[in-house]
């Protein structure tokens, strides 16, 4: 078994890092070695990914080990060779945080492997440190409220309710999709609960969506929560970002959204800060 072992010490938080790692179309950002990147699937245990370096043919390798804010092992097999890469982030009672990469190989080719795998391990610890650094002082920054606007296109589609309603009440249900675009630039998904009454204009609803994509530049996903009412047609809405719902580059998002409609089309006003 051929091994080797690289590491550096960061300022930057095991959250910090773990949102670089789970960030696998980002890799490329502080890892030179890559041309091109994809991931298959979510960024869980047996999801697999293909990985190009520059001048390569490229390989595909199987994440076997995800522990969130702790690091992930991907395996990695060519031939009779199999790779193991270990990607951990330690938290050190200085507050400072390490991060190291452990390599194990085994099989005929493993020494030859390992100085073609480990070569540039340094540089790239370097560059995820200065990158992490950088985003979290920019994350401080930006813990003042942003707002931005833009447009988006919806589909609303019916979907089979659990119950239809009673006495005049009409109980609905519909799926939500959307493509948002402008400074935040994302897909979302999810599920309408609606209420129609008798009395014209006065209706409720109810709405959860994720939406995921980038936001400003940065990477992640959140949730959106709606609570919306009309009373004989003057409307209401409160639209929330579900606190602790940030994923990635989007960890620690708040923020309240409102729409607007003119000549048929949508548009979204978001106000958000990142702490």
């Amino acid at each position: 078994m051929w091994t080797h072992e690289a590491s550096i010490e960061t300022s930057a938080t095991p959250e910090r890092i773990w949102a670089l790692f789970s960030d696998v179309a980002g890799w490329k950002r502080w890892n030179a070695g890559i041309e091109r990147i994809q991931l298959h699937g979510p960024f869980a245990q047996g999801s697999t990914f293909f990985m190009k370096p520059p001048g390569d043919e490229g390989f595909t390798s199987t994440l076997v080990d995800i522990r969130e804010n702790e690091g992930f092992t991907d395996e990695t097999v060519i031939g009779d060779t199999r790779v193991w890469v270990h990607h951990h982030i330690a938290l050190l009672p200085s507050g400072n945080t390490k991060i190291t990469y452990r390599t194990e190989i085994s099989g005929p080719a493993a020494e030859e492997f390992g100085q073609m795998v480990t070569g540039d391990f340094p540089d790239v610890l370097k560059a995820l440190k200065h990158l992490a650094e950088e985003t979290e002082s920019r994350t401080a920054v930006e813990s003042v409220c942003v707002k931005i606007s833009g447009k988006f296109d919806v589909s609303l589609n019916p979907l089979e309710p659990y119950s239809e309603g009673k006495n005049g009440i009409a109980l609905g249900r519909m799926s939500i999709d959307k493509y948002f675009h402008g400074e935040l630039e994302a897909t979302s998904k999810g599920e309408m609960l609606s209420a129609m009454t008798p009395v014209k204009g006065s209706a409720g609803y109810v709405a959860i969506e994720q939406v995921e994509g980038r936001l400003s530049g940065k990477q992640g996903s959140f949730v959106l929560q709606h609570f919306g009412t009309m009373d004989k047609g003057g409307d209401r809405l409160v639209l929330e970002v579900v606190p602790d719902s940030g994923t990635g580059e989007l960890l620690g998002l708040a923020g309240t959204m409102a729409i607007k409609i003119e000549a048929g089309q949508h548009f979204y006003e978001f106000e958000y800060a990142l702490s």
